[in-house]
């Protein structure tokens, strides 16, 4: 039996047992915290960006409706006066909703980066490894998946 060969054989029979035991365990765990911490920055990231957006477009509506309620009080004509509030109102419950909106929207994404965060681990947590030696063959297996794995050249 070449050197080569008996390095594998202690790989696959001593030390994979091993690793599958005592470091994969430590390796998933330390994944899945990987895991969590980009959701949760990604998540931040984004609600951030919809904070600003959606504070500038309510802003802009604000300003729109407090235009038209200044327009109303410099006018003179009832009907326009009326024109004018209204539109003011209009302004100012526009840009109520786009808070609510905002606000169920921000909600909805929280709630599927919670799910796809647990979806990933739970995918992480039941991913086996395994490897296993057919002849001169060493073949890895990682969640179903099994690949043949290069042949050390001896030098």
């Amino acid at each position: 039996m070449s050197i080569v060969n008996t390095v594998r054989e202690f790989l696959v029979a001593t030390f994979w047992p091993w690793f599958k035991e005592y470091a994969w365990p430590i390796i998933k765990q330390h994944l899945i915290e990987i895991i969590s911490s980009l959701v949760k920055i990604i998540s931040e990231k984004i609600q951030g960006k919809m904070a600003e957006k959606a504070s500038s477009q309510v802003n802009d509506f604000e300003v729109q409706a407090a235009k038209a309620e200044q327009s109303a009080m410099d006018s003179l004509d009832p009907n326009e006066i009326k024109k004018l509030k209204r539109e003011a109102q209009i302004w100012r419950e526009v840009a109520e909703r786009l808070k609510k909106d905002n606000a169920a929207l921000v909600k909805d994404l929280a709630e599927i980066a919670e799910k796809s965060k647990i979806d990933t681990i739970n995918s992480l947590k039941n991913t086996e490894l395994d490897i296993a030696t057919e002849g001169e063959n060493a073949i890895f297996t990682i969640g179903g998946t099994a690949r043949s794995l290069p042949l050390v050249e001896g030098k």
